[in-house]
């Protein structure tokens, strides 16, 4: 019996084996095959519905059921989780098979095998041709929600809210609604509408929610209170669900824990962390993340003591169990927050040495570490393993930029820009484009290729205008290649694109100012230049971390100042300078400069003090630099000196620098200087010998002219004639077209007349006459010319001299009265005397008898007349004496005239007429009482002359009656003899 009812089992069991695994072939009609592989489909049995499809490909090849299997096989193998064989063959049949019915459903099936493959967009895009044919079904319902969750994972949330919307909207019976409702949820709350998501998370809306998804929902409600500081009300929908599924317990703990935190309850927070402990203890995975989340929060909270706890209860598990590469990073970032760099990088590396493979972040993390320590052979190595390791990552361009940076700081530039370059080409953008595009200028810097620099400085500025840094930096190297227009104008851009610079990189706005104010120095415009260098403040140049412009700033502030010769204003601030910075290399020309600066006030003392200060640094100078500033100084203390009268001082700094320093460009000046004491000390043999010796020593030196000038003067001025006028001489052969030469010509021109050369210096004057028409001294020259030919008789060519005088130069001329001897001079040439020409002259030249100076003038040349020319000229002499006596207002002149009237009678012989003449002398000037006296006198011998005894009685008796202490009272007296 009971072998009989095993038999009858292992038949059944067999016709069940039969009919269920039996071949197809074991079926002989085509239909039959396609349906038994149908009810396998359908039946979910996948695998053996992929066998029976297979076979009926195989049995019947050219079928009209081919398009239609090989869609069932395409699906199979998706069911089956084989996505790239589905794939491939669902494009096959979009090619070859596209008589399928089931054609339209091809792109929902290639959404979903790009859902699990991770490649959402082509998801998405896939989905949206499916849509856009289909439009009812249960596919259609997937299709829609899978396209939603698609754009969650690309956290398109806006794209993401619309799509699950349209969801909810439209497909309220769909077995996924409740999924789509949390989904939702969440979206709502990524797109931080936390009042929607109150709203929606109602949950007595949703009764068909399961508890994971209820705990889902609840948890995002309390996120949005927690995000709308609602923390209390969310506190308590985290504590209900600390019991809840994982990830929804572990977000509550971590909240409440955050909550605890920031009231610093620490209490709370003991307990919270014990009842975790206590809710994973089973669970060390889980506890393993919750300790993990719990320090990565209070990391983020900088609670780095506390994120230390968590990440070393994790860490000290590692010989045990699997930690997360996280891990390590983290505890090394809390280590590196404290300055411990070495205790960091000792847990990366114990953790390299427990991985095959060191992750890729983690490679960064040590190569960063290691550039922090400025160990930049041990970080390129980290960050060249990460790039060999991880060729496809994200982070690659920054790991080239990285290895880039420390083989600079290495100093191996060639290699660095071999990286630099390689990453640029075709890079138009992107992370790091500009930290490549500065470091390659960094580079073009240190190889010192300024040029470089420059292009590629300008071509990143021209993509990355907004950085001002490397505007100041492009700023920078124009003033280095002397563009000072360039300066001066991309200042001005600068400070008008960016109107509160100062306030925003008070680095770049004094910098901008700094090589403004030098660029308008170098450019002579010396206003500018103080505004803008007076716009740097030494505490915002401290603060900025430019210390080291200030001494500059004040320098140039003075020195500008110093060239629009506010010289007061300069000096204090170079004094200031040399206060503040006595050992900044600027201080010694500061020290000159400043001394300059008194100098050209006149405030020689203060000059001498600070020239003095500065020749005393002579120890401290540097080369020849040095030296010539030292020399510098040394000849203005002389000249300061010699200003304030202290002559054998300065005499003695000047001997030092031309005896000492010979070959200084100051020798010459000194010794001139020099020579020129030695003059003022009527010393003229040295003074010579000093000039000449300037002469002889400095033959390129610009004073060696005057020099050879001043040789000769020095002789002329202490009456050395004959040495002074060959030292004239021996200019003119050296110097044939000098500046001097026609004072030389002047000058020993007057050499030779003091000599009684007198034709030797006509000789000399008559060149500058002919020669220099332009040259001051060829008046002079005319005149004592003119004079020396005057003096010889040769009338004509000193007249001629005279008239060119009194056209070209009518000032000098008036000066030596040239019209009046040129007058003179064509008298002589007719004949007159010297005497007779000069009075013709005055005559002609006042108006005759018109004015004091003609009668003056009438009466000589009257009296030399009468007495010397005899009765040649002795009417003419009576006739200008007539015209003197007319204008009687002037008794002295007419008195006088008519005094010689009666002188003209008297020599004429008629005593009477002549008597009568002096009559009336004597009566026309009370005044002249000599001359009255005198006439009566003469009136009286006359009188006796003519034989008129009683009129001489009378006469003498008026006379002695009238002066009678007189000579002439005595003189009429004897007149009287004789006549009794």
């Amino acid at each position: 019996m009971y072998l009989l009812f095993y038999m009858k089992r292992g038949i059944l069991f067999l016709l069940i084996w039969t009919l269920n695994v039996a071949p197809a072939s074991a079926l002989t009609s085509e239909n039959e095959l396609f349906s038994l592989a149908e009810s396998r489909y359908h039946a979910k049995n996948y695998s053996i519905a992929l066998q029976t499809y297979d076979e009926f490909l195989k049995e019947y090849p050219l079928s009209d059921l081919v398009p239609d299997v090989q869609y069932r096989r395409a699906v199979c193998h998706y069911r089956l989780g084989k996505y790239r064989e589905a794939l491939s063959l669902f494009t096959r049949i979009e090619s070859r098979y596209r008589s399928t019915r089931y054609l339209d459903y091809i792109p929902f099936w290639a959404g979903m095998i790009f859902y699990h493959q991770a490649d959402y967009s082509r998801a998405i895009n896939s989905f949206d041709v499916f849509l856009s044919k289909t439009h009812r079904g249960e596919d259609v319902q997937s299709a829609v929600f899978y396209k939603g969750l698609c754009e969650v994972f690309l956290e398109t949330y806006d794209e993401a809210k619309e799509t699950l919307g349209s969801f909810l909207d439209n497909h309220a019976t769909s077995s996924l609604y409740p999924s789509c409702v949390v989904l939702y949820a969440f979206v709502l709350l990524k797109t931080e509408q936390f009042d929607e998501v109150l709203s929606f998370t109602d949950i007595s809306r949703y009764p068909s929610l399961s508890l994971a998804e209820t705990e889902k929902f609840l948890f995002y409600r309390a996120e949005a209170l927690w995000m709308k500081g609602e923390t209390d009300e969310a506190s308590s929908i985290y504590t209900r669900l600390l019991d809840g599924a994982d990830d929804v317990s572990s977000g509550s703990f971590r909240r409440l824990f955050i909550a605890a935190q920031e009231t610093g309850n620490i209490d709370e927070m003991e307990r919270l962390l014990q009842k975790a402990e206590e809710r994973y203890a089973g669970s060390p995975e889980l506890l393993q993340d919750f300790r993990y989340n719990m320090g990565v929060v209070s990391f983020q909270r900088k609670n780095y003591e506390l994120a230390e706890h968590f990440f070393l209860k994790i860490w000290n598990l590692r010989k045990s169990t699997a930690i997360k590469p996280a891990v390590p990073f983290y505890l090394s970032e809390v280590y590196m927050k404290r300055g411990k760099n070495a205790t960091a990088l000792e847990i990366l590396e114990e953790y390299g040495g427990m991985v095959k493979r060191l992750p890729g972040f983690l490679l960064m993390r040590c190569g960063d570490i290691y550039l922090l320590q400025n160990d930049f052979t041990a970080s390129a190595k980290y960050y060249r393993r990460f790039i060999d390791e991880n060729p496809e990552a994200k982070e690659l361009t920054e790991a080239y930029y990285y290895l880039a940076y420390t083989r600079y700081r290495e100093g191996k530039y060639e290699e660095a820009f071999s990286i630099v370059r390689e990453r640029l080409t075709g890079m138009t953008g992107g992370p790091y484009h500009k930290e490549f595009l500065k470091l390659q200028v960094v580079l073009y810097k240190k190889t010192g290729n300024i040029q470089g620099a420059y292009t590629a400085l300008k071509q990143y500025i021209a993509l990355y205008d907004n950085d001002i840094r490397a505007r100041i930096d492009f700023i920078k190297l124009q003033f280095i290649r002397r563009e000072y227009d360039n300066v001066t104008a991309g200042v001005y851009d600068l400070l008008r694109d960016v109107p509160d610079l100062e306030f925003l990189d008070s680095y770049t706005f004094l910098l901008s100012h700094y090589f403004q104010g030098l660029s308008f120095i170098v450019k002579k415009m010396y206003e500018k230049a103080f505004f803008s260098l007076e716009k740097i403040w030494v505490e915002e140049a401290q603060g900025a971390g430019l210390p080291y412009i200030i001494p500059y700033v004040q320098f140039y502030k003075a020195w500008a100042l110093y060239r629009t010769k506010d010289f007061g204003k300069a000096a204090l601030i170079f004094a200031s300078l040399i206060k503040q910075y006595p050992e900044h290399e600027l201080v010694p020309n500061a020290l000159y400069l400043v001394g300059w600066c008194y100098y050209s006030d006149n405030k020689f003392d203060l000059a001498r003090s600070y020239f003095e200060a500065l020749s005393g640094k002579k120890p401290l100078s540097r080369g020849q630099e040095g030296e010539a500033l030292y020399i510098k100084a040394l000849f203005f203390q002389a000249k300061s000196l010699l200003n304030l009268d202290k002559t054998e001082e300065a005499g003695g700094l000047f001997r030092t620098i031309f005896e000492k320093y010979r070959r200084s460009p100051f020798a010459d000046d000194a010794l001139f200087e020099y020579a020129s004491i030695l003059a003022a000390q009527g010393k003229s043999d040295a003074a010579a010998d000093a000039y000449r010796r300037l002469a002889d020593n400095y033959r390129e030196s610009p004073l060696r002219e005057d020099a050879f000038y001043r040789y000769g003067e020095v002789y002329f001025v202490n009456r050395r004639y004959e040495k002074a006028r060959y030292a004239f001489y021996e200019y003119r052969l050296e110097y044939p077209e000098g500046k001097l030469y026609d004072a030389s010509l002047y000058w020993g021109g007057l050499a030779s007349f003091q000599l009684g050369e007198k034709f030797g210096a006509v000789l000399l004057w008559e060149k500058i006459i002919g020669q220099f028409r332009e040259s001051p001294f060829r008046p002079n020259a005319m005149k004592k010319t003119a004079e020396i030919y005057t003096e010889s008789g040769e009338y004509s060519k000193a007249l001629a001299l005279y008239t060119e005088l009194i056209s070209s130069y009518p000032i000098e001329a008036s000066a030596v009265n040239a019209e009046q001897l040129a007058e003179q001079l064509r008298y002589r040439i007719l004949g007159l005397s010297d005497t007779e020409a000069e009075l013709t002259v005055t005559i002609e030249r006042n108006s005759g008898e018109q004015t004091k100076e003609g009668r003056e003038a009438l009466i000589e040349l009257a009296r030399l007349y009468l007495f010397e020319h005899g009765e040649v000229k002795r009417e003419v002499a009576y006739q200008m004496l007539l015209k003197v006596v007319r204008h009687t207002e002037d008794t002295d002149t007419a008195s006088r005239a008519q005094y010689l009237i009666g002188e003209y009678f008297y020599l004429g012989g008629d005593y009477l007429r002549a008597g009568n003449e002096y009559l009336k002398t004597a009566l026309m000037n009370a005044e002249n009482r000599d001359l009255m006296a005198v006439s009566i006198y003469k009136a009286a011998e006359m009188m006796k002359l003519a034989g008129k005894i009683q009129e001489v009685r009378e006469l003498v008796s008026r006379l002695t009656g009238n002066f009678p202490s007189s000579q002439w009272a005595e003189e009429g007296k004897r007149l009287l003899e004789g006549l009794e």
